[in-house]
């Protein structure tokens, strides 16, 4: 794998067959779940959201494509970290979400910004369904420093479409902190 490209699930799974990547790291790029969820069983504590900025926007073409949708939909374009207790922050989560696809309440939680998608699909009940799942490592310095952690060091990703019940598809990003995965690598005797 060369950094700063993606690969898809089975890429990934054979590299992680080569490599030394952590099966906690392994998982948390596979799972299938709320990152949320995930991330509360494995710290055991409540994941908080940050909102970092959320604004209005016409989706651009290849993203439209990704979604199934036609050009010049508008949608919502947000931007937030997942934190622990006392404001470490374990992930950056971009999102984009097609407003004509959202019901009344899933849209007016997002437009609140107080909660992670995980969250709001949990206290909703919605149901979801993640495909088109790629996953690379890449150098996005400002990210690096967004975490509070030097800017030259490479970071783990994914992308894929998210489908939820009733609220159609939308396109999600998340880029983990390397002090998340250096306490994977560091605790990972316990798994």
């Amino acid at each position: 794998m060369m950094e700063g490209e993606w690969m898809s699930r089975d890429t990934f799974l054979d590299y992680s067959k080569q490599s030394s990547i952590p099966p906690l790291l392994r998982l948390l790029l596979l799972f299938d779940g709320t990152v949320t969820h995930f991330l509360e069983a494995f710290f055991l504590e409540t994941i908080g959201f940050e909102l970092k900025a959320q604004s209005d926007i016409v989706i651009s073409d290849e993203d439209a494509i990704r979604l199934s949708l036609p050009k010049g939909e508008k949608g919502i374009k947000r931007q937030g970290w997942l934190t622990l207790k006392g404001g470490p922050k374990v992930l950056h989560v971009d999102s984009i979400l097609p407003t004509s696809r959202l019901t009344p309440p899933f849209h007016q939680e997002v437009l609140l910004g107080q909660k992670a998608l995980g969250q709001i699909m949990h206290d909703q009940g919605l149901l979801f369904r993640r495909d088109h799942i790629e996953i690379g490592r890449f150098s996005l310095p400002r990210m690096m420093c967004g975490f509070g952690s030097p800017s030259d060091q490479p970071i783990w990703a994914r992308r894929y479409r998210l489908t939820l019940s009733g609220e159609g598809s939308m396109l999600i990003f998340e880029a983990i902190s390397a002090e998340m995965i250096d306490f994977m690598i560091n605790n990972n005797k316990n798994v």
